[in-house]
């Protein structure tokens, strides 16, 4: 178990002298060698931290997440995973010096009962009848430059003064009326998305680790990562009981995909079983869920497709775009959150809408 985000005086301690001074070596040598970023994630993955550190702990698991080579993904899906990780930090755990790496996006606050809290509070202060429930969109229509009209389970509802979109935005290209260019269309059609199954086990023990998130990037496990949310808040499980929530990166045309909830779970507690964090003994329970869409594929050459769908629907007046698929862009809660408050903040200002509404 390797702290992460990188330490290099954890990681020297737990990978050796010899390793620990091949990845500095390799560091040093990419950085002589170093004439720009490369425009592929593995290229430039390499370049930055070396064949070594790359492999062990970048190339592999992001691989895993996206599906694709390393060498078909953008640089820009690197994410600054390894920002803490570099010759300077290596080199001093090496000669026993004092150093610290920080959290690539500094510290947070975790809410007690989990992010639904963020939520629900949220819904509070909306105004719960205000919001509506099992409601999906299905059309979109706009007249002379602006969205006049949301179409909600087929049925239109109301005109629309400003429309906030989190929708994915290739979906949301399909459903406008009237149509949209071909070439408009074309660019949303090859903008691709990666699916997640979620596992959740429910364990009869105290806790499995001190980490919030365990990282798998070693194709023998299924998963990528597993969050152990009673770390990040105790009362995310009973007394004396943990929980542990995996994520498997997928396609919903995949084999496991299709499998039945319960086969997906016996698969992940055989994994589980495997690495010595819990027994079989130690699950009260599961739990499974498929999200479509989890994750953009930024793979080589989406940025001009993507300028085409975003330049059109900017040319909508009162559309805002937000959310990691909607923008198509690899981004956390936090960023949302910062965006959301961004938007929320234009809209009280009357920057946001004909009329200022959402």
């Amino acid at each position: 178990m390797i702290l992460f985000p990188l330490s290099a005086t954890d990681a020297f301690k737990k990978l050796g002298a010899a390793l620990s001074m091949r990845i500095a070596a390799e560091a040093l040598a990419g950085r002589a060698l170093r004439r720009g970023d490369d425009a592929d994630f593995e290229s430039s993955s390499i370049k930055r931290y070396g064949k070594t550190l790359a492999g062990l702990f970048l190339l592999n698991y992001s691989e895993k997440l996206w599906g694709i080579p390393c060498s078909r993904l953008s640089a820009e899906a690197s994410g600054g995973r390894l920002k803490g990780m570099n010759l300077k930090t290596v080199v001093a755990a090496a000669l026993g010096l004092r150093g610290a790496t920080e959290h690539m996006d500094g510290d947070f606050y975790y809410p007690d009962g989990g992010i639904s809290a963020i939520l629900e509070a949220m819904a509070d202060f909306i105004g719960r009848e205000n919001i509506r429930l099992n409601s999906t969109v299905t059309g979109v229509r706009a007249d002379s430059g602006a969205i006049a009209e949301i179409e909600v389970n087929g049925k239109p509802v109301e005109s629309a003064a400003g429309v906030v979109s989190t929708i994915p935005c290739d979906e949301f290209v399909r459903m406008m009326t009237p149509a949209t260019p071909p070439g408009v269309r074309d660019a949303a059609d090859s903008l691709k998305f990666r699916d997640m199954i979620l596992v959740a086990l429910f364990l009869d023990v105290e806790s499995v680790s001190g980490s919030a998130t365990i990282y798998f990037p070693d194709f023998k496990y299924p998963f990528t990562r597993a969050c152990e949310p009673r770390n990040r808040s105790a009362t995310m499980s009973p007394a004396g009981k943990t929980s542990l929530v995996f994520e498997i990166p997928c396609s919903e045309d995949d084999a496991v995909w299709k499998r039945s909830d319960d086969e997906i779970a016996g698969i992940v507690v055989e994994s589980l079983s495997a690495t010595g964090l819990a027994r079989k003994n130690d699950i009260l329970g599961c739990a499974v869920r498929r999200m479509k869409r989890a994750y953009p594929v930024m793979e080589i050459g989406f940025e001009k497709p993507l300028r085409i769908v975003m330049d059109y629907l900017g040319g909508f007046r009162n559309l805002r775009i937000a959310g990691r698929n909607a923008e198509f862009h690899y981004s956390w809660m936090h960023d949302m959150i910062s965006r959301g408050k961004s938007i929320a903040g234009d809209i009280r200002a009357g920057r946001g809408g004909e009329d200022g509404g959402a």
